[in-house]
């Protein structure tokens, strides 16, 4: 574990354009928030705003750890690698939530985005891709949506392939052959 610090050594402002982490591992099965560093969002400035970044880091007790990333921009993107078969990005749908577009490996994936759009507002929903190969993926979820511009990301949750069926027996929950 490593611990960067930027600053400035006087009243100024200072630009950062990015940070890439070298070398990060793609995120396995399990349940990661959105603050997890290998979820990379973009760093694009908003046109006519060069010193606001597309993202914003808001609070709310209805969060997994209190807190989400939402987007403020459309063009704004999270990318990530996974090994599994699978994944759920952890969102909120509301009434002012925009739509996006995934692309898997390259692929979009579905065809014609999803959309977080809803009449009410529902914290901890998620939108679930399943049944693809297992192996190593890569993810860039943007946002579409000129409109609304905004849609969060409370974390992602990562699927592995599906365990094996259970034998006829009796089975304890310490045993880890069974979910809860």
């Amino acid at each position: 574990s490593h611990v960067v610090s930027i600053m400035t050594m006087d009243g100024g402002t200072f630009a950062l354009d990015a940070i890439e982490l070298a070398n990060a591992a793609p995120l396995t099965p399990g349940v990661y928030d959105e603050n997890n560093p290998a979820l990379i969002y973009s760093n694009d400035s908003i046109a006519n705003t060069p010193v606001q970044s597309q993202w914003e880091d808001i609070l709310g007790r209805g969060y997994t750890d209190g807190g989400a990333m939402t987007t403020i921009s459309s063009g704004a993107s999270l990318t990530f690698d996974f090994t599994g078969t699978g994944f759920s990005l952890i969102s909120q749908f509301d009434r002012t939530s925009a739509s996006f577009d995934v692309t898997i490996d390259g692929t979009p994936w579905p065809p014609g985005g999803f959309n977080s759009n809803f009449a009410r507002t529902i914290i901890g929903s998620e939108h679930t891709i399943t049944g693809l190969k297992s192996g190593t993926h890569h993810v860039v979820i943007t946002d579409n949506d000129p409109t609304f511009d905004r849609f969060t990301v409370d974390g992602v949750e990562i699927y592995g392939d599906p365990p094996t069926a259970l034998g006829i027996g009796v089975y304890d929950d310490t045993e880890g052959t069974c979910r809860f």
